[in-house]
């Protein structure tokens, strides 16, 4: 009886040990993740004083990728063909012609982020079409950005999502609603910071929604993911992302040009 009675303990401890390695197995493998997003950009425009006015919309496809602590995500314009110009020349009124030049590469809001080097690469996006060759390269703290986690819940997708928002130097940046189901340190564009996958979003400058469309975990993703083509071309180094210099002091032209196509 004392035997049956070993025995049964060692079996239920095997038993434990391999559910624990099971486990972690899958926690590993949970550590990467690839989701799409469909995105909507409104482009208005202020024709009488008295306000923007909505002209069109722009479409594209937001691709997030994750593998460990390496995350990038880029966005694939949907519009190219409706504006083969690169430009929105829209009539608003008697002998009024409304233009603006659009982004026209195929890949655009590329954006590299190393949760654990803490290391950032990012291309930015130029109107017209002639391209660039280049892309920025800077180190950044964690928590450089500086979240309010609303206590606002809803269910998105059947996910149980939570509001956050981000404001920086008194100007709103983003709202975002993100799911605490699927551990996560950053997301969608230049986003850190938020505990979770980003389920809907909308970049308040820019005027840019984001739903996602599908997310899949665990599936293997390959290393190139997260060095394409466009990271073959040289990198200018940007100063750090620190709490301490998230101020309005003056910038170089440089510096301009860069936050500007990373908001």
């Amino acid at each position: 009886m004392i035997t049956n009675f070993k025995n049964r303990i060692y079996f239920m401890k095997l038993f434990y040990t391999l559910l624990a390695v099971m486990a972690s197995s899958f926690y590993l493998k949970a550590q990467t993740l690839k989701a799409e997003y469909q995105i909507v950009q409104d482009i208005s425009a202020n024709v009488d004083g008295k306000g923007d006015r909505k002209i069109t919309a722009l479409e594209s496809v937001g691709f997030l990728y994750r593998k460990d602590s390496r995350y990038i995500y880029f966005q694939k314009p949907s519009y190219l063909d409706q504006y083969p110009s690169g430009k929105i020349v829209e009539n608003v009124g008697t002998n009024h012609n409304y233009s603006i030049n659009l982004f026209m590469d195929t890949v655009q809001r590329l954006n590299y982020k190393d949760m654990d080097s803490l290391i950032k690469r990012y291309r930015p996006d130029m109107t017209g079409k002639g391209g660039i060759d280049f892309n920025y390269i800077q180190n950044f703290e964690a928590d450089f950005y500086t979240w309010e986690m609303h206590n606002e819940t809803k269910e998105i997708q059947g996910l149980k999502c939570q509001k956050a928002s981000l404001t920086v130097r008194g100007i709103p940046q983003w709202l975002v609603w993100f799911t605490a189901q699927v551990p996560m340190q950053a997301g969608i564009d230049n986003i850190i910071g938020i505990p979770g996958l980003i389920v809907e979003a909308e970049s308040i400058p820019l005027k840019t929604r984001y739903s996602l469309i599908k997310y899949t975990a665990g599936l293997p993703i390959a290393d190139e993911i997260f060095w394409p083509a466009e990271f073959k071309q040289p990198f200018e180094k940007m100063r750090d992302l620190k709490k301490s210099n998230n101020t309005s002091a003056e910038k170089t032209k440089l510096q301009k040009l860069a936050e500007l196509t990373n908001q």
